[in-house]
């Protein structure tokens, strides 16, 4: 059992759904529409063989962490959210909607990190005769889409924002503004993962409202290494923003590096250049 499925939606970078966002992409579901898909036969499917104890073959990363005696995600959330309460039926229908968005909100990006691909990164599109999983589509949350979340937004308790690149989507805004302006951003956990190379001052301005703010910015090296990592990213820009984030007291940062063999033997340097920012969320 795991309560992500009975809580959560996620919905990944080409708009199809998963039971989470390490869900196995060999057993992907259907294209999400709008809050009925959370009782989409795919997922009522998913919790029906949770229910009935059986193993769901998309939540097989967990199956495979714990059987080599690590905690896998399954375990952390449900300790995490284990006070959260739902209505669920024996076929898997849950009456209670979304408590909590795990959202890809398209794969619009304006980096082409060399790790990356077109189905997380549109910018990739133009080099997709280089990319191991060539992808043709760029894909975008609707107008509709955010406001059929928008009217569920009296039931979210936890919103997860990624990418492509969230500050660089014009739905993302306007879900924040619609979460803002409805009075129940007030309630609700906000973390939007970023490469911090756009700052917009009207979405700080937005997250004030919240309950609280974690952002997670994306640093795989320093200067020249982080920008051939990270292409084109302007390192500049970079170190300008975090000090404009720096200064926003209601957003906790945290750091993701993402090791390869490109940056292997530069961990050590950005460790220390986050030390020296005041950053010990590293991850």
């Amino acid at each position: 059992f795991c309560i992500l499925p009975f809580v959560q939606q996620f919905v990944d970078t080409d708009n199809h759904m998963l039971p989470c966002c390490i869900g196995d992409r060999n057993d992907i579901g259907p294209e999400y529409k709008d809050v009925t898909s959370f009782n989409d036969k795919y997922l009522k499917t998913i919790r029906k063989e949770m229910l009935h104890n059986q193993k769901p073959k998309a939540c097989s990363a967990c199956w495979t962490t714990e059987a080599s005696g690590k905690n896998s995600k399954r375990i952390k959330v449900n300790k995490q959210f284990e006070d959260w309460t739902y209505d669920v039926d024996d076929n898997g229908t849950v009456v209670t909607m979304p408590q909590y968005y795990d959202l890809r909100p398209g794969n619009v990006c304006n980096l082409k990190c060399v790790m990356c691909n077109p189905r997380v990164s549109s910018k990739w599109i133009e080099d997709n005769h280089l990319a191991i999983e060539p992808y043709e589509k760029t894909v975008k949350f609707s107008n509709k889409q955010i406001d059929e979340i928008l009217s569920n937004a009296s039931m979210i308790k936890r919103l997860l924002l990624a990418g492509g690149e969230p500050f660089y989507m014009p739905s993302v805004k306007r879900l924040l503004q619609g979460l803002v302006d409805s009075g129940n951003s007030k309630h609700i956990d906000l973390q939007i993962t970023t490469n911090l190379t756009i700052l917009d001052n009207n979405i700080l301005q937005l997250l004030e409202h919240f309950k609280k703010n974690v952002i997670t910015i994306s640093v795989d090296g320093l200067e020249g290494v982080g920008e051939y990592i990270r292409y084109p990213l302007n390192w500049d820009t970079f170190e300008t923003n975090l000090n404009t984030l720096l200064q926003q007291k209601h957003i906790r940062i945290a750091v993701n590096i993402t090791k390869s063999k490109l940056n292997a033997e530069h961990i050590d340097a950005i460790l220390d250049w986050c030390f020296k920012k005041g950053l010990t969320d590293v991850d």
